[in-house]
């Protein structure tokens, strides 16, 4: 076995058949049987990986799915490394995609495996989560075996990697990301990042699952976004593209949009939404002449059609560039050849782009019940508990704000309380945003829709206490998210101020009133990194109340507040109090700002994963 195994050593991964082979010989001893497979572990690691990588079925695994989990919260980058790489900007996007390029031959993965899962790979600004959604739905109901990942998740990891539009099993995600984990460490070869990391393991899924398609949804831009690795997809799409990552990205439309722009492969068409800023579709444009799809197609939103699985008006133009991807991923299938769109040519404009027709009756009818059927966790979701109405949406950025508060004007009844009398409702806004992004900008459109008695603002913690693996986030500080929360509880009584000259907030504290345990009172901020802890325990929130105010004179007068709370569990516990002493009083809240905040509301109200 030991001069086997050195002469083994000359051999390269190429050689998977023959171990396959060699392995499922056995033989029998003392009435035993015995394989060779697990003496040729033993003594060849890189036989172990070889075989492991060959065959199309879950590997074994020893972890549990908290410990997987744990495991690949450790691929996340910290708050000051990531700080140093965001100098950097493109740059580093650049050496991280390389860098997943180069573990990709360590995993056995080739482009022609790649090729063999007939990608659809989505980007954008907003709406790309809901369009890969939409498109995996059509495809499933037409009887396609569907491979979908998607980023960030709402509650647990798992939900990014889904086989016909259900999440892998904790044991198989644990199986895959322990073969991952330890096929990487035994070549010496350095782990990517947390995402770079999802992805991969959505790869390996998809190779080891046989999927007929794999819709990839980009993470982060899209020339250097890890998914980038694909050469060859059937078919890719762009959706709304607004100012987002400026740090990374760049901080204009044009260029944000170049970035985008970069998942344009050779051979195969692309699409885009139609309804775009003209230096947008400029910059789309020019993408094409470079990178050479073969055609670029502007698709508009869809018209005279109900209601679709996912509410707002804007899901009609996610709902269109779905079909569209579809029809072309579905003709190249069948005929290994893309059909021609029809083309609109009463709608052309300046731009080069063609724009394609809308939907016929006919060709509606044929997507229909799996584009009203498709639901997208916290997109537009509203879950009914006892007489709390909650209203989800992970809005962030200024043109998806401003849909989530044209959405939420449609479903909240007498959204600004114009009707006046005794007010019906007890109506809490809860409002995080991540690092980068402004928050006037986002609360602004929210604000002049939707008329609110608190607003809540929080960390994307969970539970200072007792925090959830699938919710750890290392790529900001503590007192990081903190500055943020503040920053955001300061720009909603701003927003206020403006609003209402006379409405002048004072600074209060709750009558359990915060300490660090000095006897000294904290003014500024609800809590510090170091009391973040005794302030939960105390159940402390820093109030600004302002006086009763008639709200846009309808005679109505209301007490707007806003609370700074430590932590999600304890806006949920806050909630749950309103609630019980809000006797024949329904309370509805809006959870928006943040996709994290969203999951974190749902993990810690106990929903499950969907």
């Amino acid at each position: 076995l030991m001069l086997f195994s050195s002469r083994c050593a000359c051999l390269s991964s190429s050689s998977c058949s023959f171990f396959s082979s060699l392995s499922s010989l056995s033989f029998s001893f003392a009435s035993s049987s015995f394989s060779l497979q697990p003496l040729l572990s033993a003594v060849y690691p890189t036989y172990r990986r070889a075989f492991s990588l060959s065959h199309q079925s879950t590997p074994m695994n020893t972890w549990s799915y908290e410990q997987a989990v744990d495991r690949l919260n450790s691929f996340q980058t910290n708050a000051a490394v990531l700080a140093e790489q965001r100098k950097r900007g493109v740059m580093q996007a650049n050496r991280s995609f390389n860098a997943v390029k180069e573990v990709m031959s360590t995993l056995n993965i080739s482009q022609k495996d790649l090729s063999g899962l007939r990608v659809i790979h989505i980007a954008g600004s907003k709406g790309k989560g809901s369009t890969s959604a939409f498109t995996e739905s059509i495809l499933r109901a037409k009887g396609f075996k569907t491979g979908l990942f998607t980023s960030p998740h709402i509650i647990e990891a798992r939900e990014r990697i889904r086989i016909n539009g259900t999440p892998i099993s904790r044991d198989k995600f644990a199986a895959h990301l322990q073969q991952y984990t330890e096929t990487l460490e035994e070549s010496g070869e350095h782990i990517p990042t947390y995402f770079a990391t999802t992805f991969l393991l959505a790869l390996k899924v998809f190779l080891s699952e046989g999927v007929d398609v794999a819709i990839l949804e980009v993470g982060l831009g899209g020339m250097f976004d890890a998914t980038n690795i694909v050469e060859e997809p059937v078919v890719c799409g762009i959706t709304h593209i607004g100012l987002e990552h400026t740090a990374i990205l760049g901080k204009t439309y044009k260029a944000i949009a170049l970035q985008k722009a970069g998942i344009m492969k050779k051979n195969c068409p692309t699409f885009v939404i139609a309804h775009q800023k003209d230096e947008v579709l400029e910059a789309f444009e020019e993408s094409s002449t470079t990178l050479q799809p073969l055609a670029l197609y502007a698709v508009p939103q869809l018209t005279d059609v109900p209601v679709l699985g996912m509410a707002g008006a804007h899901q009609l133009e996610n709902a269109a560039l779905a079909v569209q991807l579809a029809r072309a991923w579905e003709h190249h299938h069948a005929h290994n050849s893309y059909s021609t769109p029809a083309i609109n040519s009463l709608t052309q404009t300046q731009h080069i782009i063609a724009e394609t027709e809308p939907l016929s009756q006919g060709e509606w009818d044929e997507v229909a019940a799996p584009l009203q059927s498709c639901r997208w966790p916290g997109r537009s979701e509203v879950l009914q508990r006892e007489n709390i109405t909650w209203y989800f949406d992970g809005a962030h950025t200024y043109d998806s704000c401003k849909a989530a508060a044209e959405w939420l004007g449609g479903v909240i009844a007498d959204p600004m309380n114009e009707k006046g009398g005794q007010c019906t409702s007890h109506r809490i806004l809860v409002f995080n945003c991540t690092g980068g992004r402004n928050p006037q900008s986002l609360l602004r459109p929210l604000l002049e829709r939707i008329h609110f008695h608190e607003a809540l603002f929080c960390p994307n913690i969970a539970d200072v206490l007792q925090q959830r693996a699938d919710q750890m986030n290392y790529n900001t500080s503590m007192d990081a998210c903190l500055e943020l929360r503040d920053k955001c509880f300061s720009a909603y009584n701003c927003i206020l101020e403006e609003r209402d000259p006379d409405h002048s907030p004072t600074t209060k504290k709750s009558k359990s009133s915060s300490s660090d345990g000095s006897g000294k009172k904290e003014t500024n901020s609800v809590c510090s990194s170091s009391s973040i802890t005794s302030t939960l325990n105390k159940n402390d929130a820093e109030v600004e109340r302002g006086e009763e105010v008639d709200n846009e004179g309808s005679g109505h007068t209301v007490t707007v507040s806003s609370q700074k709370m430590p932590c999600i569990k304890a806006v949920v516990d806050y909630v749950h109090t309103i609630s019980s002493k809000s006797s024949g009083t329904r309370v509805e809240v809006v959870v928006t700002g943040s996709m994290h905040l969203v999951g974190g509301v749902l993990a810690v109200m106990g929903e499950p994963v969907k």
